[in-house]
C-alpha cells in the first residue's frame, strides 16, 4: 500500500484499494463516464465536450451526448499530519438531439442517461448520484437538455519520501521499576 492510501486505510478500512495512482484524476473519470454511457446507449453518439464549441457539429442522425467536468467541491481538511480530503466532483452531461419526444429525442434519452448513471461507479470514485436536469434551449432544431451529476473521490497531498533516522533500540521497563 502507497504511503498517500495509508491514511486513507485509516479513514474507511476494508473500503479502500490502494491503486498507486493520482486517485482523483479529472480526465480517467470522465472518460470512464463517456465509456459507461456509450455502453448502455445505443443510438447517440458520447464525447467529451470539444474545445471548440462554436465550431462544434452533431454528426450523429439522432443527436449526441456531450460529457463535462462542471467543478469540484472539497470537505474540510481533517488531519494535521497528511492532507487529505473528499472530493465532491460535478459532471455535466449534456444532451443535444434532433427531437423531442419521439422514441430517440431528448426526453428518452435522458430517461436512459439517468438509468446508465445513477449507481455507476468512475474510476476511482464513489456511485454517482443525480443533482440536477434542466431545459438548456433548442437552437435550429437541435433540443438541449442538462443533467448534472456528482460523485466523490479523495484527494491526497504527495509527498517524496524522507530519510529520517531509523528506530535501533527499544528498551523495556516496567512499572515501578526506573
Amino acid at each position: 500500500m502507497c504511503r498517500q492510501c495509508r491514511v486513507l486505510w485509516r479513514v474507511r478500512p476494508k473500503k479502500w484499494i490502494c491503486r498507486g495512482i493520482n486517485m482523483s484524476a479529472t480526465l480517467p473519470i470522465l472518460t470512464s463516464v463517456q465509456e459507461r454511457l456509450l455502453e448502455q446507449l445505443d443510438r447517440f453518439t458520447v464525447e467529451l465536450f470539444p474545445d471548440d464549441l462554436k465550431n462544434y457539429y452533431v454528426r450523429d442522425e439522432y443527436g449526441t451526448i456531450l460529457v463535462q467536468y462542471a467543478g469540484s467541491k472539497f470537505e474540510p481538511q481533517g488531519s494535521t499530519d497528511l492532507v487529505h480530503q473528499r472530493r465532491y466532483v460535478h459532471i455535466a452531461l449534456t444532451v443535444i438531439a434532433r427531437s423531442q419526444h419521439d422514441d430517440s429525442g431528448a426526453l428518452d434519452v435522458l430517461d436512459k442517461v439517468r438509468l446508465a448513471i445513477v449507481g455507476f461507479r468512475p474510476t476511482n470514485c464513489e456511485p454517482c448520484t443525480l443533482i440536477s436536469e434542466e431545459f438548456a434551449g433548442e437552437d435550429e432544431g437541435l433540443w438541449q437538455y442538462q443533467l448534472i451529476v456528482q460523485t466523490s473521490t479523495w484527494q491526497v497531498e504527495r509527498r517524496e519520501p524522507q530519510d529520517l533516522t531509523k528506530f535501533t533500540t527499544a528498551l523495556l521497563r516496567y512499572a515501578g521499576k526506573p
